[in-house]
């Protein structure tokens, strides 16, 4: 082979051609260092950058070897060699010792519904999204800059926490007698807060709090103390997964905004792949008016049943303004549940029991105008813009505000990756 290189852990940067570099199939008995993509073999890096790494490839036997366009093609050949890790839930949550692109990311969408329970008279609305804020950040999940507080103060934006256990915590000091407060408040009612920091007296100190949350909820950030003319200060605020709180890191979160109304409308169930861009539309919404309702009975109840439904998936999974929907047979509702004809067929077949509702023109005006959402048979996909995400050093959380769960593919160093599949296997032995 002509003007062929030999590539060894001496070799400058400066001295390679890299018009000449080339993949050898079968190391060279005579170099210090070859590149081999013998399957199961070494590939050993040997540049600027990478020199003295060495890579474990799993590549066909490249029998007719092809040159490469240079050293930054031989970088991106290598990272498609690293280890492909996951982390899926209401966060993402994983570290990695890399900053790249994730490999995959998808997010689900759940229509929404206050809490409580639905009934005809008190009908709880339900809500679908026509886009998402995926958002991206570290292992501090809120942004809330510090400052004095001499009245209540407003001093956050709306953000989600999802359902899940979490520690709050920031610097605090005072120098009145007078309690201050940092807290965490639900939009939906703000005589309710879900974390509450406090002190008392002339101090200064870290204060800290723990609390779970059993659904994603809308909240933000008061500071207030008993009355007016009191000077209370807060920095460093933090809000971290799991039930310790750590040293402070200050926010560094991205968030990716993505709008689907044009192509898709409202979505009340689905998901979407980032990555790709592409859309899955698995719900509707139906006003059940519009189905044909009759009486039966079962189990010794009148029940209300529609007619089968042509479109509807083979599963429990629904949510209606006005009744609750349990995954159970038409004999075994309790009054003002809606349940399915039979658990063991097509599952096509809502049936309801409501003993205060005395006939069929009765339950037909009950449920006119009411929503019901469930899965259907043939999902549409709809194709937008893909969104690529980066991936931070070190500890990254990664989730949405569609009410569903998030599932995440990242590249990893390979030694990271091994310790952490050590780590974890050495967790479940002991």
């Amino acid at each position: 082979m002509a003007n062929d290189i030999i590539v060894s852990e001496m070799t400058s940067a400066s001295q390679i051609n890299t018009n000449d570099l080339m993949i050898m199939t079968q190391p060279d008995l005579q170099a210090e260092t070859g590149y081999s993509t013998k399957k199961g073999t070494v590939l050993q890096v040997a540049n600027k950058m990478l020199k003295g790494t060495e890579y474990l490839t799993d590549l066909p036997d490249f029998t007719d070897k092809t040159v490469l366009g240079g050293l930054e093609e031989l970088k991106g050949d290598l990272t498609a060699l690293l280890p492909v890790d996951m982390a899926s839930g209401a966060i993402a949550n994983f570290d990695t010792d890399l900053s790249l692109p994730l490999v995959d990311c998808k997010a689900n969408i759940v229509a929404s519904q206050p809490s409580g329970t639905p009934t005809p008279s008190s009908p709880l609305a339900i809500s679908g999204y026509t886009g998402m804020n995926l958002t991206r950040c570290g292992k501090n999940l809120i942004s809330i800059e510090g400052r004095t507080i001499t009245s209540q103060t407003t001093v956050s934006s709306n953000f989600i926490i999802k359902k899940g256990t979490y520690a709050f915590s920031a610097d605090m000091s005072n120098n009145t007698t007078i309690e201050g407060r940092l807290r965490i408040v639900k939009v939906s009612n703000p005589n309710v807060y879900v974390a509450n920091l406090a002190i008392e007296g002339s101090a200064t100190s870290r204060k800290t709090n723990t609390f779970t949350l059993t659904e994603d909820t809308l909240c933000y950030a008061v500071a207030n103390g008993a009355s007016a003319g009191y000077n209370f200060s807060f920095d460093n605020v933090q809000l971290e997964l799991g039930s310790t709180a750590t040293a402070y890191a200050a926010y560094n979160g991205t968030t990716y905004p993505v709008s689907w109304q044009d192509e898709a409308g409202t979505v009340y169930g689905g998901n979407i792949d980032l990555t790709t861009g592409v859309l899955t539309k698995t719900h509707i919404i139906e006003d059940m008016g519009n189905l044909v309702w009759t009486t039966s009975t079962a189990g010794g109840y009148t029940i209300y049943a529609c007619n089968g439904i042509s479109n509807k998936a083979q599963t429990t999974s629904a949510t209606c303004e006005i009744f609750p929907v349990v995954a159970k047979p038409r004999d075994q509702l309790s009054d003002g549940e809606m349940g399915f004809w039979n658990l063991s067929n097509a599952m096509n077949r809502f049936a309801v029991r409501a003993d205060n509702i005395a006939t069929l023109s009765d339950f037909q005006t009950a449920v006119n105008g009411k929503k019901i959402v469930y899965e259907v048979t043939t999902p549409v996909t709809y194709q937008l813009t893909p969104v690529q995400v980066q991936t931070l050093l070190g500890v990254n959380n990664v989730f949405n505000d569609t009410n569903g769960d998030t599932e995440v593919k990242y590249k990893e160093g390979i030694q990271h990756y091994i310790d952490k599949k050590i780590a974890a296997t050495q967790a479940l032995i002991l």
